[in-house]
């Protein structure tokens, strides 16, 4: 069973350091890349990422709706082993 049905993107030009001091609950993660910032969140949170966008000076590129099982590659996740080590995911 996937953890989160989809995941909401923003792609968000400019690099955010802070993002978990913003965003207090719903944030999943916040993948910084050269001078790119991608939110991601398993719900919509429009207002709150236009928001800090304008209070950093910065430019909100795109937002996008992804499917889990689309991001996974439709693989269904179950444990493996590498060496020694068996990695359960949740």
């Amino acid at each position: 069973m996937a953890p989160y049905p989809s995941f909401h993107v923003y792609e968000i030009s400019g690099a955010i350091s802070d993002s978990r001091d913003f965003f207090k609950e719903d944030l999943i993660g916040c993948w910084n890349e050269g001078d790119m910032t991608y939110l991601f969140f398993f719900q919509a949170h429009d207002k709150e990422v236009e928001a800090l966008v304008r209070k950093k000076g910065l430019s909100l590129l795109s937002k996008d709706i992804l499917d889990y099982k689309t991001m996974q590659g439709e693989e269904e996740l179950k444990p493996f082993k590498v060496g020694d080590l068996v990695f359960c995911p949740p």
